[in-house]
Order: C-alpha cells, then sequence, then structure tokens
C-alpha cells in the first residue's frame, strides 16, 4: 500500500500501530487532531515540494508551512496542491470573481437603473471583463452610462467608464472624445486622481487620427 508524503498507513492484518516517522529537518511536523477524519492517511509531517506552474511553466516552491495551513487550518484534502504559482494562483482568483462581480452589478442595475453606484459598478465590471477575457456586456453599459448621464450630467466617472467601454469595443475615436470630455470634468472634482491617469495615459496611446475621428 502505497503511503502518501508524510504519511505511514498500517500493514495489512496488523494490529500494532504504525511506527511514526522522524521528522526531517527543515520540516513540519503535522497535528493530526487538526486533520480531517476523511484522509485516508495521517499526514506526519509537511515537507516543501518543488512545482512547475500550470499557467506560466515557472518553477516554485509549494511551501511546508503554506501546506500545513491548507490541510489544518482550511481542511483541504491530503493530496491538494497547488497548481499554479503565488502570482498566477491570485490572477486566477480573481479572473473567477470578475464574472461574479459582473453578475451581481447586472442584478443590482436591474433593481436601479439610475442609482449612479449601480450603474458605475455594471460599467467597471463590464470593461475589467472585456479587458481579461475579450468579451463583455459593451454596449448595455455604455447605454447605461447614456442613460445615468442624460439623469445627471454631473457624473465625471460615467465618461471614464464611457470611454474605457468604447475603447475595449474598438471605437477609438469616441474613446478618445470621452476621455477628452472626462479629464476637465474630473479636475473639478476629488476622488479621481487614479481614473485621470489612466485616462491621460490611453489618450496618449491611441492614434492621432482617431482622436478627431
Amino acid at each position: 500500500m502505497e503511503a502518501p508524503l508524510g504519511g505511514v498507513p498500517a500493514r495489512a492484518g496488523s494490529r500494532r500501530a504504525p511506527a511514526v516517522p522522524p521528522v526531517p529537518p527543515g520540516a513540519l511536523r503535522g497535528d493530526l487532531s487538526r486533520q480531517p477524519f476523511s484522509f485516508r492517511a495521517p499526514k506526519r509531517f509537511y515537507v516543501d515540494v518543488g512545482k512547475l506552474c500550470r499557467g506560466c511553466g515557472v518553477a516554485f516552491v509549494l511551501s511546508a508551512r503554506e501546506q500545513k495551513r491548507w490541510t489544518e487550518t482550511l481542511g483541504l484534502k491530503l493530496d491538494a496542491r497547488a497548481s499554479r504559482c503565488p502570482a498566477c494562483r491570485r490572477m486566477y482568483l480573481r479572473e473567477r470573481g470578475l464574472p461574479a462581480a459582473l453578475a451581481d452589478a447586472s442584478r443590482a442595475l436591474a433593481g436601479a437603473p439610475l442609482h449612479a453606484p449601480a450603474v458605475l459598478a455594471y460599467a467597471r465590471a463590464a470593461a475589467a471583463c472585456a479587458a481579461r477575457f475579450g468579451h463583455a456586456p459593451l454596449e448595455a453599459a455604455l447605454a447605461a452610462l447614456a442613460a445615468l448621464r442624460r439623469h445627471d450630467p454631473s457624473e465625471a466617472e460615467a465618461l471614464y467608464l464611457e470611454g474605457l467601454c468604447l475603447e475595449a469595443s474598438g471605437r477609438k475615436g469616441r474613446a478618445a472624445r470621452a476621455f477628452g470630455r472626462f479629464l476637465p470634468a474630473a479636475a473639478t472634482r476629488g476622488g479621481l486622481e487614479r481614473q485621470a491617469r489612466d485616462a491621460r495615459a490611453r489618450l496618449a496611446g491611441l492614434p492621432r487620427s482617431s482622436r478627431t475621428s
């Protein structure tokens, strides 16, 4: 019977408890009382494991400390191993959250189509999904932003998000004009410094012909 790393199964027909293996240098001792009973063998100790990231292909180390936390704090399966490096794992988790954020924003928008926070949250989520996945309900976001601007012309961030959605849909001339209208509006309001920097950077990257098209 094969034992997983750090585990020692009992021999078939044996009444004696399996011997507890010594903990190798640099390893972390496992706490069997914190390991789920569904585990087919106890995790006596944890050691660092070298792996290749399935996302970027770079070698990384899955540390003994992280394995112990997953097993004894989060209750993950004994043979659970990260298949992505920490950077790709964070990106993967963010990506999984984008569709959920878009769905949540869509439900909020349906209940309050002219509520500025709901409209802006929906447009942000749509722009983020378009940037990451190449597709998103951009037309619905643009329609919601246009309705909001008619309802409240002072909502400056709507112009910035309109620019993002237009740029993502390939309408660079209209995107440039939206960013151009957003910048002076943002200068008169606080809290939009980050968006203003991004709008200026995007304008600089747009072809000059698109700025007047």
